[in-house]
């Protein structure tokens, strides 16, 4: 049976950049607590740059994209802002909720942040970089400082490590950029969560792989971009990925991922293919879709979810209630 999620929400309000939403979440019909230890009845959460479009087969808003082969394809959306929030709700609470906790009635939260990238050549973006069917040799394709192609404006994006049938590798790593300084100076990292969206246009077996990046800029990709990391045995941010399509696929950060994210600034991930990690010749295509903040404010949009405490207790009001996390 799969998992049913209720949400009330208390309160509602904008804030610069976003929405700030307070709510109770049910699980299969228990309540869900938040904060570290679970006692928090009501969250805040904050969601910056907030989706806006969900998918719709009749959907008068069109976002072409070009397939693995480069076949020109097409997603149908429509504008639906609630329903786009409740879903990026479901999944945030899906990531954070506990429920084996002692919940506080009352006991208001103290921060959920949920950050999307922007479209286009805007800080923060997201694009990727790559070489395509250039090198006869892995090495070549791999070791190489620049790639032979970038883009941060296209709507799904591929991640992979592969043999072409015409003898030639190819590899593509993924930059997305947060800005995530809305957190604050002195804030304490609970929890992170990097998610990624998945399309079903896929080959081959293969996981992801997390990490930091040092990108030229944070408002595009360029071909520079593409040794903007560590190549060799590089520092991971979470337990490797296991491909899911047509699904979000969560990256649960452990600590040094958790220091990655700049609670003053940006904050740089990578996504990488697993044989690019470890540096295993491929003997086949293996690619993944995912979808890219050029999708355009839809609920299926890169996101990074932080858990954060505040280093004094701030009280927060609202329908009558006051309490603190």
């Amino acid at each position: 049976m799969p998992n049913e999620y209720e949400i009330e929400i208390v309160d509602t309000g904008l804030i610069d950049g976003g929405i700030e939403v307070f709510a109770r979440a049910w699980k299969n019909g228990v309540q869900l607590g938040f904060g570290k230890d679970g006692s928090v009845d009501i969250e805040r959460f904050r969601i910056f740059n907030p989706p806006i479009l969900v998918d719709d087969p009749l959907g008068d808003i069109v976002r072409p994209y070009e397939d693995a082969e480069g076949v020109a394809q097409e997603r149908r959306l429509r504008e639906d802002p609630e329903e786009a929030l409740k879903r990026s709700l479901v999944h945030i609470v899906s990531l954070i909720g506990k429920s084996e906790a002692t919940i506080e009635v009352g006991k208001i939260g103290n921060t959920t942040d949920t950050f999307y990238p922007s479209a286009g050549a805007v800080s923060p973006a997201d694009g990727r970089a790559y070489r395509l069917a250039t090198d006869t040799t892995w090495a070549g394709a791999r070791d190489t400082a620049a790639g032979t192609g970038a883009s941060a404006t296209e709507s799904q994006i591929y991640a992979g490590a592969e043999l072409r049938a015409t003898g030639k590798y190819e590899v593509t790593r993924l930059f997305f950029n947060f800005d995530t300084s809305t957190i604050g100076s002195g804030q304490q990292i609970d929890t992170s969560t990097f998610s990624l969206y998945c399309g079903g246009d896929t080959t081959g077996g293969g996981q992801f792989g997390l990490v930091q990046t040092t990108p030229a800029g944070n408002d595009t990709v360029v071909v520079g971009d593409y040794d903007a990391m560590t190549i060799d045995s590089p520092t991971e941010g979470s337990a490797r990925v296991t491909h899911a399509s047509s699904q979000y696929n969560d990256f649960s950060m452990n600590a040094d991922g958790k220091g990655w994210v700049n609670t003053t600034g940006v904050t740089n991930l990578g996504i990488r293919y697993d044989y690019d990690i470890d540096d295993t010749t491929p003997t086949a295509r293996r690619y993944r879709q995912i979808y890219a903040a050029d999708s355009a404010g839809t609920a299926n949009d890169p996101k990074l979810v932080v858990e954060h405490s505040a280093p004094t207790n701030a009280v927060k009001s609202i329908n009558g209630l006051s309490n603190v996390s």
